[in-house]
């Protein structure tokens, strides 16, 4: 992670220059700020010759003129440097923080949906926000801290040794102590900081989960249970941060008493020597202001060390994002397709969720392109794992799936998904206006298309409407639209996008008759000319389709017309009409004949 966030700060390496130089220039500055005092004690008050010339009457009072403007100077200096650098540090760490979230997020992105099937949402956001910030605050604005004082302490320590090697033996005397402070209290502090880490990322997927569910939560009166859940994440979270302050806490008594007993020992040692006569006051005033400066940066080393371990957790945290690989792959030399006829083939194509029981087995399905393929089956035969692996959002664990002759995996996968849209069951709106939503996959689509599907959506009508229009706020997730309308909404999505190739996931199974009477008409008109696999849970859809496949237990137990189907199958058909929700009742009540689609000038299989 540390090797990553360096290359966040290659691009800045010229801001970086300058935050060095600051640095340096900082750290002389601090050397010189104690010698004004020293020549007032010294020169001024213990009329001590100045480079070997005495001091007296009007020399006394310019060196006095002198050393107070040199010491307002310096403080002025270093506070210059310090604004400076505070500044270029902070467009270094949030440029750096900018690049590794926008990273972030693509990597999550890229990630496949087995890897967004088991994470928390929540925790997911946390290291977008909170752990970025962490991790850019301690590696950017602390390294930086961390380098002005420890170029500090090397410089002072320098010049400590050049003026009296022995009193500087006896400053540096506690160095080891602290050193050894320091590396026992590391790993507990970094340990503390992760378990708070964890439970800020479980508080916020609690609440993620409860903000994003709030109508079922009424609905089942579960404002008590969901409430107790939130309360023992956040004291998970609150006795978590107690323990990270205590560490903190005792890292800081101990670095207050080791340093303490450094300065005790270099005014106990430099007492003794002034008054032996071999060390002048303004020496030890010089010491004294050397020694404080030295002791700054280790005093606050406790705090910075807390800093640098609850960001050394967050790296952690996100090197669990950035170091997964892609379960969907690029290929090396992928192919690129501008838009394919679509014709779909399914060879013997398993699969399996994390390892664990086929969901599909062997599944062979020749679509020809132009084509309709109704999926019906049971709940949990896999019918909306079948149509996830076409745009690859999983791939097949054996077998192959080809378009137009290609294996999907050659294909660039950019490319493969510029050719399906999808009209699901439960329709995603994005927060935003009616607009909006409808021109999400071609945002360059221009009123008068937008307004064209609309009408072949049947969507045209409500949205005129509302107050607003198609500048009408949907909401988050289309709240303000009923069932039917967000379904029409997602149907002239999917027309605008003008794909070879569309899947529909149960797309009248959530509404009433009236509104599904005007989504199939809206079908019908979406389907033509294209290649569409549907995901049927009501027997009107089948009057679209040329072709049933039955998905019995992961496998193809039949594939035929819907006549064909009806005479093999007509239990599962039956329940297609009785409830819209497949069950697979025994002894059902034979239904007359489904009556086949009207040829629309496709080839039929």
């Amino acid at each position: 992670m540390f090797r990553r966030l360096l290359s966040y700060l290659v691009p800045q390496r010229f801001l970086m220059g300058g935050v060095i130089g600051t640095m340096l220039a900082s750290t002389l500055v601090a050397m010189a700020v104690p010698w004004p005092l020293k020549l007032i004690v010294d020169n001024v008050l213990g009329l001590q010759p100045l480079f070997g010339r005495e001091i007296e009457g009007t020399g006394q009072q310019v060196l006095l003129a002198l050393a107070a403007f040199g010491f307002i100077l310096l403080a002025a200096l270093k506070g210059s440097l310090t604004a400076v650098r505070s500044r270029w540090v902070a467009r270094v760490s949030q440029s750096a923080g900018l690049e590794m979230r926008r990273d972030l997020y693509a990597q999550l992105q890229r990630l496949s949906l087995r890897f967004h099937d088991t994470s928390r949402t929540g925790d997911i956001i946390t290291r977008i926000t909170t752990d970025v910030d962490r991790l850019q605050s301690a590696f950017v604005s602390g390294l930086s801290l961390f380098s002005v004082d420890m170029l500090t302490v090397l410089g002072i320590a320098v010049v400590m040794f050049l003026v009296d090697w022995q009193f500087a033996l006896v400053a540096m005397i506690v160095l080891p102590s602290l050193l050894l402070i320091y590396t026992k209290f590391r790993g507990r502090v970094k340990e503390a900081a992760v378990e708070a880490r964890q439970s800020e990322g479980g508080m916020a997927s609690v609440a993620q989960e409860m903000l994003s569910s709030i109508r079922v939560v009424k609905a089942f009166g579960q404002e008590d249970q969901e409430q107790e859940r939130f309360d023992t994440k956040t004291k998970s979270k609150a006795d978590a941060s107690v323990e990270v302050a205590t560490w903190e806490g005792l890292f800081s008594l101990w670095i207050e008493l080791a340093t303490a007993a450094g300065i005790a020992a270099v005014l106990w040692y430099g007492g003794w020597r002034v008054l032996a006569g071999n060390l002048t006051v303004g020496e030890m005033i010089l010491f004294s202001q050397y020694l404080t400066t030295l002791y700054s940066p280790l005093r606050r080393l406790s705090r910075l060390t807390t800093l640098v371990q609850r960001a050394s957790a967050s790296a952690d945290r996100l090197s669990e994002i950035f170091d997964l690989e892609a379960e969907v792959p690029e290929a090396p030399e992928p192919v690129h397709i501008e838009r394919a006829s679509g014709r779909l083939q399914l060879e013997q194509v398993s699969f399996s969720y994390f390892g664990g029981q086929p969901v599909l087995q062997g599944i062979d399905l020749d679509l020809a392109a132009g084509e309709t393929l109704a999926l019906v089956g049971p709940t949990g035969t896999g019918k909306s794992t079948l149509v996830s692996l076409i745009p690859r959002f999983y791939d097949p664990g054996e077998g192959r799936i080809l378009l137009d002759g290609t294996d999907l995996r050659q294909l660039e996968v950019k490319a493969l998904r510029r050719q399906i849209s999808f009209v699901l069951q439960d329709t995603a709106l994005f927060s935003g206006t009616i607009r909006d939503n409808i021109a999400y996959g071609q945002p360059d689509a221009g009123d008068a298309a937008i307004i064209a599907v609309a009408k072949a959506a049947n969507a045209h009508a409500f949205i005129e409407g509302f107050p607003d229009g198609y500048d009408a706020s949907v909401g988050e997730r289309g709240v303000t639209l009923s069932g039917g309308q967000r379904q029409r909404i997602a149907i002239a999505r999917a027309l605008l996008r003008d794909t070879p190739i569309l899947i529909l996931d149960e797309p009248t199974s959530a509404v009433d008759k009236q509104s599904e009477s005007l989504i199939l008409e809206a079908l019908s008109r979406l389907i033509e000319g294209r290649t569409v696999v549907i995901i049927a849970h009501r027997l009107g859809t089948l009057d679209l389709v040329d072709r049933v496949a039955v998905l019995l237990e992961g496998r193809i137990a039949f594939a035929g017309t819907p006549n064909e189907a009806m005479q093999k199958h007509p239990d599962l058909l039956t329940s297609l009409q009785d409830s819209g929700r497949l069950t697979a009742p025994q002894g059902a009540e034979r239904v007359p004949p489904v009556t086949a689609a009207k040829p629309r000038g496709r080839s039929r299989t």
